[in-house]
């Protein structure tokens, strides 16, 4: 969906909907694979900065605080979502 869609709001409703579900008990292998987008898509790294920390687990945080662009309870403002590649 990130690829897919200039649309702040939709994205935004993935990050802090289905993406932050997943990162509330994330396997192991999920997390690395996350991570692993993380360092290759800006875009990714906007979505993975609306979910907040209170609403997912400790070790998924740890894993990408670093990535976050916002901080631990706010979420990226619309015009810094970067351009699709």
């Amino acid at each position: 969906g990130a690829s897919r869609s200039d649309h702040p709001g939709f994205l935004g409703g993935l990050g802090c909907g289905p993406l932050e579900d997943v990162l509330r008990d994330p396997s192991e292998e999920l997390l690395r694979r996350i991570v692993q987008e993380a360092r290759k898509s800006a875009r990714f790294r906007w979505l993975l900065s609306n979910p907040f920390k209170v609403a997912i687990a400790a070790r998924a945080w740890d894993a990408i605080e670093k990535f976050r662009i916002t901080g631990p309870h706010e979420e990226p403002s619309d015009d810094k979502l970067p351009p699709r590649k």
